[in-house]
């Protein structure tokens, strides 16, 4: 979240596994639990060869939650099994532009603004990729929300669950 100072501070990770969803209140938690235990979380988290993280640019996210809990900055800056979807959606997007420029104009293709267009009412980035792939958009209604308030709201932990 941006402060009201223009800094990016970090009021929540949001983290899921094939069973559970995590919300960790980072507004809390630095001084509740000791940097021994962070820096262990982060490395098992993202310095690890046996957990997969994925997320959409990542790259960033990691740089606000070094830049929140400074003690995590060795294992967050060589990330080992970090999938960032965010050029993986890109360069699909590219190839499909491409194949519809060069399919031949008939009533299954799709209409050179279309191809020029694709979906633009399905929104951008991450929410876009989810329509794609599960056919419904992301709600994006809480993501300018204030995160750093407390207690959330119930919208605001559903949005970010």
């Amino acid at each position: 979240m941006v402060s009201r100072t223009g800094h990016m501070d970090l009021g929540l990770l949001q983290l899921a596994t094939q069973n559970a969803i995590f919300l960790l209140d980072m507004a809390a938690l630095p001084q509740l639990v000791p940097d021994a235990m962070f820096i262990e979380f982060a490395e098992r988290l993202f310095a690890s060869e046996e957990v997969l993280t994925l997320g959409y640019a990542i790259g960033g996210d990691l740089e606000v939650l070094a830049l929140a809990c400074p003690c995590m900055r060795d294992a967050l800056t060589r990330p080992q099994r970090v999938i960032d979807l965010m050029p993986f959606a890109q360069t699909v997007e590219r190839l499909e532009l491409e194949v519809a420029r060069r399919a031949p104009m008939n009533n299954n293709s799709l209409h050179h603004s279309e191809a020029a267009n694709p979906d633009e009412t399905t929104g951008r980035g991450l929410s876009k990729l989810v329509q794609k792939y599960c056919g419904n958009p992301l709600d994006k209604s809480n993501q300018l929300s204030d995160w750093g308030r407390r207690p959330l709201r119930r919208d605001q932990i559903v949005y970010a669950g």
